[in-house]
């Protein structure tokens, strides 16, 4: 008996396997964390993207809202008959009629203005004859540059009455300037009477739609037409331009970087473009990145630490079965391991109680294969004595044919002849027969009951011969036909009748026993299809072979009784047309086997 220790030549492949796979995990999860932050970043920046995107579309619509109330104030100068008129007699008067003409129409543009009076963003109202010449400039005073920046901004206006904005940088101060073509509708001449302007201070307009966030409009540039109008204080004097590309681009602009983000609107009229500085605004994510990104980094070299030292104590007990298992081979398979390895609570403590288990179960089972080998060679020294016994009998049964033969006395010469046949038939070493042994042996066992009943029994076997040589445990027909005779025909006092019908088809011994005997009731029936292994029920040939058919075929035998209570009783088994190799003994010649193999 060996005392095994775990002591020998370390087997570490196994763990630097794990520690490689740890490591590689590690690996992974930091560039999966890294790559998790990346990601985290770029969700950020679309998140931030999509909120400066709903400033932009709140301060446009703040915009939009200003360019309607300034639509409404052109069109209620158009639509005043006095200023129409006034327009009218500029362009029919002369001399101190003139003079007065333009004084009605300035009159009326401020009465016109007045109406919708409450737009501190309108900065001016100016209107023109149909010729270009201003008459009106509002707010704002008259001067040569102005006047020629109106003119050519009339220039672009359509003549149809239909209003068009325009951009409009005057001294410093950006404006959106909405021209608008004066017809006359009186009688509906629709004739061209003049233009008017309506300027909005931009600067004011913005100041008023600044969201929640005060220097928005300082970061914001605005675009119409593709010309910038407006740039915010705090906006980079390089412009990106109109050439952002996407909802959102991080850009470097004289040295400084820039998260940019634009939007459209006016059907791509009206571009605003809003600066961010990148340092504010990811000065808080970088923070939060390098402090998750340390956290992480300690979480995984603690997870390293402690697994090294978990798998430390686990290898040396791995180690120590490892040694074991090796000298199991050696031929001792009673082994004891150390107790240290034996009292462990872990997987490799159970593995090594298990393993010493199994060892000694091994080593109890090889010295019961021997004995048991002893005990077959004493069984079969018995077998052989016992073969003397039967050989008696059939020298006995013998003697009374020849004495029934020289006596005349036919019927028990017959029935002596028939039993012999029988009993030897019982006492042969093979398990199994083929189907015309078997039908010999149901012949001879009707041969004597026919002789007992006279013609009061009728039998009749149908089969292929062709199938002579198909296998099947012996015993088996036979028991079966006696059954049907004891159970069924010998407590039935008229006519009694059986039909054996072997059929062979699809690989399968299809076997039908009727015979006209008292039948079974329903109970009985049930019990007869269940069988179970002590049941302790009469009809002992038929459980007999149903259990012995079940061994050897397994889940491919079956059977089914079927019976009307004192009328009659089918019997039906179906088995395969070949034995399973398993059911053979070993060394056994069988020759029934190869018969049907053919």
């Amino acid at each position: 008996m060996k005392k095994l220790n775990g002591k020998g030549p370390g087997r570490r492949s196994m763990r630097r396997l794990i520690l490689y796979a740890m490591s590689f995990c590690i690996l992974l999860f930091l560039i999966v964390g890294l790559a998790g932050l990346y990601f985290l970043s770029n969700s950020y920046y679309a998140e931030f993207a999509e909120n400066q995107n709903e400033l932009l579309e709140s301060y446009y619509h703040y915009i939009d809202k200003c360019m309607e109330d300034a639509t409404r104030t052109s069109l209620r100068i158009i639509a005043s008959e006095a200023v129409q008129q006034g327009l009218h007699d500029i362009m029919t008067s002369s001399g101190t009629k003139l003079a007065q003409a333009k004084t009605d129409l300035h009159d009326a543009v401020v009465a016109s203005v007045a109406e919708v009076s409450g737009y501190g963003y309108i900065r001016s109202v100016i209107v023109s004859d149909c010729h270009g010449a201003i008459y009106s400039f509002g707010g704002i005073p008259q001067n040569a540059r102005l006047q020629e920046a109106i003119q050519q901004l009339i220039e672009q206006t359509d003549d149809s009455g239909k209003g068009k904005w325009f951009a409009l940088d005057w001294e410093g101060q950006p404006y959106l300037v909405l021209g608008r073509a004066i017809r006359e509708t009186k009688n509906l001449s629709l004739n061209l009477l003049g233009y008017e302007m309506i300027l909005v201070q931009f600067e004011r307009l913005a100041r008023q739609a600044e969201p929640a966030d005060s220097a928005f409009a300082d970061s914001l540039e605005t675009y119409l037409d593709g010309t910038r109008f407006y740039r915010g204080p705090q906006c980079p004097e390089e412009s990106v331009g109109l050439d952002v590309g996407a909802a959102w681009k991080i850009l470097s602009l004289n040295g400084t970087r820039y998260f940019v983000s634009s939007a459209s609107f006016l059907d791509g009229r009206l571009t605003l473009v809003s600066y961010v500085n990148y340092s504010r605004l990811t000065s808080l994510l970088q923070d939060a990145g390098r402090n998750l990104l340390f956290l992480f980094l300690l979480l995984i070299l603690f997870s390293a630490a402690f697994f090294q030292l978990v798998t430390k104590r686990v290898f040396r007990h791995l180690e120590m079965l490892t040694e074991a298992v090796k000298t199991a081979p050696a031929g001792d398979f009673r082994v004891t391991l150390s107790p240290d390895i034996l009292q462990a609570e872990d997987e490799v403590g159970i593995l090594a109680k298990q393993f010493q288990h199994l060892m000694n179960q091994i080593d109890d089972l090889i010295h019961r294969e021997l004995e048991g080998k002893l005990q077959a060679a004493r069984a079969r020294c018995r077998m052989l004595q016992a073969q003397i016994h039967p050989h008696f009998l059939y020298n006995t049964l013998e003697t009374i044919y020849a004495l029934s033969e020289r006596g005349g006395n036919r019927e028990v010469s017959r029935i002596t002849m028939s039993l012999s046949r029988l009993v030897r038939a019982s006492f042969r070493d093979s398990m199994y027969a083929t189907l015309e042994q078997e039908i010999s042996l149901v012949r001879e066992y009707l041969a004597i009951y026919r002789i007992r009943f006279g013609s009061r029994l009728s039998a009749k076997i149908d089969y292929d011969p062709d199938d002579d040589g198909l296998p099947l445990p012996r015993m088996t027909l036979q028991p079966l036909v006696e059954n049907s005779v004891r159970y069924g025909l010998m407590k039935k006092l008229d006519h009694g009748v059986i039909r054996l019908r072997v059929r062979h088809t699809g690989g399968l011994l299809k076997i039908s026993l009727f015979d006209n005997g008292i039948g079974f009731s329903p109970e009985q029936l049930e019990i007869y299809n269940h069988l179970q292994p002590d049941d302790g029920l009469n009809m002992h040939g038929y459980r007999n072979v149903v259990f012995r058919l079940i061994y050897t075929y397994g889940d491919r035998a079956s059977y089914r009784l079927r019976s009307r209570e004192g009328q009659w009783t089918n019997l039906s088994l179906t088995i395969p047309d070949r034995l399973p190799d398993a059911s053979l003994p070993e060394g056994e010649g069988n020759d029934v086997q190869s018969a049907a193999r053919g």
